[in-house]
C-alpha cells in the first residue's frame, strides 16, 4: 500500500507545481459517482481538488473509495463450476486515485464543455464467500472456502463533461470510457458470475460538487 500513496504524493506535488500563480483551485466531493470496473459496479466517494491552468485548460486529481450504497452486498449471488449452482456472497472493496486533464472548447470562465484524458490506480479486493454443502462427506474442492483476494488495475482513457465556473459553488457532470491494465486474474474466482469478473472496458459516471476560490 506504500507504493500507491507514494505514487499520490508524488501526484500531488506535480499538480500543484506545474501550475501557474493566475490559476483557480478547486475542491470537489461526490454526489454521484458509478463505475463498472466490473459489469456489476460500484457506488464511489471521489474526494479531489480542481485547478485550471488557463481559460481553456484544466485538472482534477482524485481519491476514490468504493462503498455499498443499497446494501447489495449482502445479497446471495448466483455462479456455477463445473455445471453446479453455486451460491455465494461477495464484498467489493476499491480504493484508488484518478488525474484528469480537461481542455475546454470554449471560456471555462463561464462554464464549458470539456474533453481529455484520464489516468488512474485502482486496488480491487474480493471477499467472497460460496455456499458449499457437503451431503456426501468427502473432502470439499479447494474453491469451496471464504476468500479474500486482491489485483491492481490501472485505468486509462477519456472524460467528456461540462463544469460550471469555480466561482464559489459550481458542479460538474461527466461520462468517462476506457481500459483497465493490469492483472485481474487474482480475482477470477471459479465460480463467480460473469458480472462480477473484472471488465477489460470501463465506464464512469459522475456528479460533482465543488467550492472554487483564485
Amino acid at each position: 500500500m506504500k507504493r500507491p500513496m507514494l505514487r499520490l504524493a508524488l501526484c500531488c506535488a506535480l499538480f500543484a507545481a506545474a501550475a501557474p500563480s493566475m490559476a483557480q483551485w478547486g475542491f470537489r466531493f461526490t454526489v454521484l459517482s458509478y463505475e463498472t470496473l466490473a459489469p456489476r459496479g460500484t457506488w464511489n466517494g471521489v474526494l479531489g481538488f480542481d485547478r485550471d491552468f488557463s481559460e481553456r485548460n484544466g485538472s482534477a486529481l482524485e481519491v476514490n473509495f468504493a462503498f455499498d450504497l443499497f446494501g447489495r452486498n449482502d445479497y446471495p449471488r448466483d455462479g456455477e463450476v463445473g455445471g453446479e449452482y453455486v451460491s455465494y456472497t461477495l464484498i467489493r472493496n476499491c480504493v484508488g486515485f484518478t488525474y484528469r486533464s480537461k481542455y475546454f472548447f470554449s471560456d471555462n470562465s463561464d462554464g464549458a464543455l470539456y474533453l481529455g484524458p484520464l489516468v488512474g490506480f485502482r486496488s480491487l479486493t474480493y471477499d467472497a464467500d460460496p455456499a458449499y454443502f457437503n451431503y456426501t462427506g468427502t473432502q470439499p474442492p479447494s474453491w469451496a472456502r471464504k476468500t479474500s483476494t486482491n489485483a491492481k488495475l490501472f485505468p486509462v482513457g477519456l472524460t467528456f463533461g461540462w463544469r460550471a465556473p469555480m466561482e464559489g459553488l459550481f458542479t460538474e457532470i461527466n461520462l468517462s470510457v476506457g481500459t483497465q491494465f493490469g492483472d485481474p486474474s487474482a480475482l477470477e474466482l471459479v465460480y463467480l458470475n460473469k458480472k462480477d469478473l473484472p471488465n477489460k472496458l470501463f465506464f464512469s459516471f459522475q456528479y460533482i460538487l465543488g467550492i472554487g476560490w483564485d
